[in-house]
């Protein structure tokens, strides 16, 4: 199991862009949160296994049509116990 913290910028916010991170996390199980954060960039927190993880940051870092990922910031964070599903807050 990993959990990793993504950063994403570029055009990603008011194009869909959480709930497109949300079916992803829910088809690669994986579980956490997303959320816009100020300055037009969007956080995510994701944990499962490596290889889901992995799939999912792939995923991620496409974006739905009408965004454009320009950065993804990646790093390593401590593992949730007990954490369920996938958020958007």
């Amino acid at each position: 199991m990993v959990r990793i913290r993504l950063i994403i910028s570029g055009r990603v916010q008011g194009v869909g862009f959480r709930m497109f991170v949300q079916r992803a996390a829910r088809q690669h199980r994986v579980t956490g949160f997303t959320r816009n954060v100020s300055g037009g960039t969007v956080e995510v927190e994701a944990q499962g296994s490596r290889e889901s993880v992995k799939t999912f940051q792939l995923e991620v870092s496409m974006g739905p049509v009408h965004s454009k990922v320009e950065k993804v910031e990646r790093s390593s964070m401590e593992l949730q116990s007990g954490e369920e599903g996938f958020n958007i807050k």
